[in-house]
């Protein structure tokens, strides 16, 4: 694991590859050779720095819904197709599991 520096765009550009891949942040930066730490303290120091960003959300603002759309299976209506998805939030994480047939 090398010390690199980044200026704010790398920064910008790495946390865009890390939110489109798919995997966890912690699992992204293991495969990346990036330490967690580092990533997630950048995150939050580059996250105060935006206009409206930094400030502890209103309780309207926390209360909403994010839809998640589980990746379209290419060619397969296999009924034993499994989706998980995994969210972390410190250190709780929870997993939930969805077949194809109910997503249709």
């Amino acid at each position: 694991m090398g010390t690199e520096r980044r200026n704010k765009k790398q920064w910008e550009s790495l946390f865009h590859e890390m939110d489109q891949s798919g995997v966890s942040r912690r699992k992204w930066c293991e495969d990346n050779d990036i330490n967690y730490h580092t990533m997630s303290r950048m995150r939050t120091r580059m996250a105060k720095d935006l206009p409206g960003k930094g400030s502890k959300p209103s309780l309207e603002e926390s209360r909403s819904w994010v839809r998640i759309a589980p990746p379209s299976p290419k060619g397969t209506q296999d009924p034993s197709l499994v989706y998980t998805l995994t969210i972390e939030v410190g250190p709780v994480q929870m997993s939930i599991q969805v077949s194809h047939d109910l997503l249709r």
